[in-house]
């Protein structure tokens, strides 16, 4: 059985269309790595690169990412919505098939090392990967501006590379995690101050009261508020991080009633990449008692909107099947 790895790499770029090429492009040039899907986020200049691998693959299909993308974008340049550390952000490693997290944990550390070194930038180890299960947001914190003054201070420093080219190319995060859902609600509204309330109170971190922290609805849920103006309305973006815990359905629900308290609607909801066939199923049977697979998916995507701002096609959203073409 082959040793199957998804990599979801998020890079700060979501304007240029022909540096996106040629990041698609150093993507499929790799023997045994199919790339699965591309989510371009205009506002947020940041673009997902999702695709599968196989564990001989990994490394060249890293390495050529990080050489294209260095070669193309400035992280001084840099401006976007989202939140980010460099031009390559965030590199997570999912194991799916074949190969446990145990196995993958010191494949990409010696690559986060080679990383490091070949780049002369800062590289630090999240999630699995890293020695304390740091989060993203808390190496995040403060963003790409950040990294002078951890250089400065000598405080938060990477576990390993430089800083050596950290202004051309900032920070990268590589790491080790389980399967996560990123998952984004479409609001009837343009008011930003609505999104931003309703992922407060549905995010685990919760929020400040009166000096005090009060604690969100979904302990497996992060979330932030933002408005797209590519799509003219506000979103609440999030990341399941336990899709048994709490799945589409209970975040597109509980957003709805939120937003309705707030005087607005829920008119549709996004899948950033792919997601697991059971997650589908899971929200499907929430909308449907019908007994057939196909059906119960197609509950979830109309239920849930999965098809507003683009059609969903099962066959290329859903892990299982878009793995058929590589085992």
């Amino acid at each position: 059985m082959k040793e199957i790895i998804e990599c979801v790499v998020n890079i700060s770029e979501g304007q240029r269309q022909h540096i996106l090429n040629k990041i698609s492009a150093s993507i499929k040039s790799v023997d045994h790595t199919i790339l699965s899907h591309v989510d371009i986020g205009y506002d947020a200049n940041r673009t997902v690169f999702t695709f599968f691998t196989t564990l001989d693959s990994l490394g060249k299909t890293i390495f050529n990412i990080y050489e294209t993308a260095f070669a193309a974008i400035q992280m001084d340049f840099h401006t976007g919505k989202h939140p980010r550390l460099g031009i390559v952000d965030v590199c997570p490693f999912i194991p799916i098939k074949g190969i446990t997290k145990e196995k993958l944990i010191p494949v990409v550390d010696k690559l986060a090392r080679q990383i490091g070194d070949r780049f002369d930038i800062p590289v630090y180890l999240y999630e699995d990967s890293s020695p304390v299960n740091r989060r993203l947001e808390s190496i995040r914190q403060g963003e790409y501006e950040s990294l002078e003054p951890r250089l400065l201070n000598q405080d938060n420093l990477p576990d390993y590379g430089s800083f050596k080219n950290y202004k051309t190319h900032g920070g990268t995060i590589m790491g080790v995690r389980s399967f996560l859902l990123a998952y984004n609600i479409n609001l009837e509204t343009d008011d930003i101050s609505i999104a931003k309330d309703i992922a407060k109170r549905i995010r685990g971190s919760g929020y400040k009261s009166n000096g005090q922290r009060v604690s969100g609805k979904f302990k497996s849920v992060k979330a932030i508020g933002w408005y797209i103006k590519e799509y003219g309305f506000a979103q609440v973006s999030t990341n399941l991080t336990d899709y048994h815990q709490c799945c589409f359905h209970d975040v597109f629900e509980t957003s709805e009633s939120l937003a309705n308290e707030l005087g607005t609607s829920v008119t549709g909801s996004e899948l950033i990449g792919l997601c697991p066939k059971e997650a589908l199923l899971i929200s499907g049977k929430y909308y449907s008692n019908d007994a057939n697979e196909e059906n119960i998916i197609q509950a979830a995507i109309s239920n849930l909107g999965l098809d507003q701002l683009e059609k969903f096609i099962p066959e290329e959203r859903i892990v299982e099947l878009v793995l058929n073409r590589l085992t």
